[in-house]
């Protein structure tokens, strides 16, 4: 995920990756850092949705049986 900011010549770019269990935050511009934990914030609520909604799928197969 990317996300990026201009204002005439400045870019900001952020961001945050994981490779397995491991994350790797990258940040650049004035507005580097922000955009990184605005991404690591996006991040972490779709894994979020993604575990609750895997859990949610394996109860009702736990059920059905």
């Amino acid at each position: 995920m990317v996300v990026g900011s201009t204002r005439e010549t400045n870019v900001s770019v952020g961001g945050v990756i994981f490779v397995g269990p491991i994350p790797i935050a990258f940040g650049y511009g004035p507005q580097g850092p922000i955009l990184v934990l605005v991404s690591a914030i996006l991040l972490l609520a779709m894994a979020l949705v993604f575990v609750s909604l895997f859990l949610r799928r394996r109860k009702a197969e736990g059920t059905e049986a």
